[in-house]
């Protein structure tokens, strides 16, 4: 054979492949540029390192479609195993045994998207503390004079914003968890829900509605960073994308179901049984952490020889042999050294100084900004004060329809957000606001009936929910994108 290399679809950061002439076909070298370091590896554990490199140890919506991709070029793979084959096989092999290699590469390759027990019971985990983030983002979207009716709108204004000051606070304070490790970081949060939610169940006044918010804002600023973390390093790189839109959904029901409620026992009898709700979702979450496995890249992270790492690793692949475990082992470390952002300060000046990168950086910061000033939240937290006095009819009604229209426009995002030009969506999401928006200030002026202003409103969410609210990054960029979420979502 006067040529013996063959381009394959995966050409991982920093190596090159080339087809080894003395050993089985389907083995591929995979040679470092400095040639320090040789290792053997199948096509299957090829196209799981470049997987691991290309997807970020994060369970990201919007992510779906291009895990999707880099899976069927994954799979791509074999059939440039079987070209390359076909020459060595008519000197080394028999087309039964070519076969049947072919179909145990395919079934291995399936296997790497294989859903278990303990990555079950962490979407559950996963998707409940993101449903506590959306019920208690919008759980005190009542009429101010339900609870507590003696206090000022200062003092309500105060109760309401304490959720969001506390995420604040949690989102920082959840850099200083790290030594906790993910699954310590998840259960103190779910006793942070729980405290925060018996707090405003059992207050005697609007000062401990406020602290309790404040607990429950903390507790969701550290979910909002711990659980996409830890969902996205427990799952198989092809999944993760999936697990990004479940997670996602998971918030918006939280907030329909909060509206719910609200439209239910918004007064002043049974306003606590808002809060109720919250209490059992918080119970059900501590008792499911208490089951939960550690990540194992954080255990790999303090010890790369961890004995617990390596069964957790062969309880969730599926794996039997040790050196599978070691193979993937290897790749979740090299991965995080692509996608490492240890020294934040130092990554920030390179991104500065690649005008293409530093584009990228600043539009995820601008579009952060955007989603806070565009007034949607305000729709979410103060709904239903908006509509009081303003519109006949229940103002928690108007509110459920809000949260109805947001939760189905989440459902519509993850379905054409990747299929679409995302620039442009986010651009007919913006201009679609602004006129929902002056629309609505118009019918308050008296120039459309008021009755539409809850239409204006309702399609304000929408197109905030299917563009610009969706939309934490452009796009991903491999070894930075931990970086350029970490700043956009701190700037959020």
């Amino acid at each position: 054979m006067a040529n013996n290399s063959h381009p394959l679809p995966f050409h991982p950061h920093g190596y090159e492949h080339q087809h080894l002439l003395g050993g089985p076909a389907s083995e591929i070298l995979l040679r470092s540029n400095d040639d320090s370091n040789d290792t053997r590896l199948t096509p299957l554990q090829l196209g799981r390192l470049e997987l691991y490199e290309l997807i970020p140890f994060t369970a990201v919506f919007g992510m779906q479609l291009k895990s999707k991709n880099v899976v069927k070029a994954f799979k791509s793979i074999n059939s440039d195993v079987q070209s390359v084959e076909s020459s060595y096989d008519t000197m080394h092999m028999q087309s039964d045994a070519k076969r049947r290699e072919t179909e145990s590469l395919l079934a291995e390759l399936d296997a790497v998207s294989m859903v278990n027990r303990p990555l079950i019971l962490a979407i559950i985990v996963s998707g409940l503390s993101q449903f506590l983030v959306g019920y208690n983002t919008a759980a005190l979207n009542v009429s101010h004079e339900a609870i507590f009716a003696n206090h000022t709108t200062w003092q309500w204004s105060l109760a309401v914003s304490a959720f969001a000051l506390g995420g604040l606070l949690g989102v920082y304070a959840s850099s200083g968890m790290e030594s906790y490790g993910r699954r310590k970081s998840i259960l103190i949060t779910s006793f942070m829900y729980f405290v925060g939610s018996l707090m405003q169940l059992f207050a005697l006044s609007i000062i401990s509605i406020t602290l309790g918010r404040l607990v429950t804002g903390v507790a969701s600023g550290i979910s909002t960073v711990i659980i996409p973390l830890y969902l996205g390093e427990l799952a198989p790189p092809t999944l993760r994308g999936t697990l990004g839109t479940i997670i996602q959904f998971c918030y918006a029901l939280g907030i329909l179901m909060s509206n719910v409620l609200v439209y239910q026992f918004a007064n002043e009898q049974s306003w606590r049984l808002i809060f109720f709700l919250a209490i059992g979702v918080s119970t059900i979450l501590s008792l499911c952490c208490s089951c939960l496995v550690e990540s194992p890249r954080w255990l790999i992270k303090q010890d790369p020889n961890s004995n617990r790492a390596r069964k957790i690793i062969k309880q969730l692949r599926g794996l039997r042999y040790s050196h599978e475990v070691d193979t993937e082992i290897s790749h979740m470390i090299h991965a995080s050294q692509i996608q490492s952002c240890d020294q934040a300060g130092e990554q920030i000046r390179n991104m500065m100084q690649e005008k293409r990168i530093r584009k990228l950086l600043m539009c995820a910061v601008f579009l952060q900004i955007a989603q806070q000033l565009s007034g949607a939240n305000a729709v979410f937290y103060y709904s239903s004060f908006i509509f009081e006095g303003f519109i006949d009819g229940r103002p928690a009604l108007y509110t459920v329809m809000i949260g109805v229209a947001n939760f189905a426009a989440t459902f519509v995002a993850s379905v054409i957000m990747e299929r679409s030009n995302r620039r442009k969506l986010i651009l007919c999401s913006l201009v679609s606001m602004c006129l929902s928006l002056a629309a609505f200030v118009l019918s308050t002026q008296g120039y459309f009936n008021k009755s539409l202003s809850v239409c204006f409103l309702v399609c304000c969410v929408t197109s905030y929910a299917i563009g610009l609210g969706e939309f934490s990054i452009l796009t991903y960029t491999y070894d930075l994108v931990v970086c350029i979420v970490s700043i956009s979502h701190q700037v959020n």
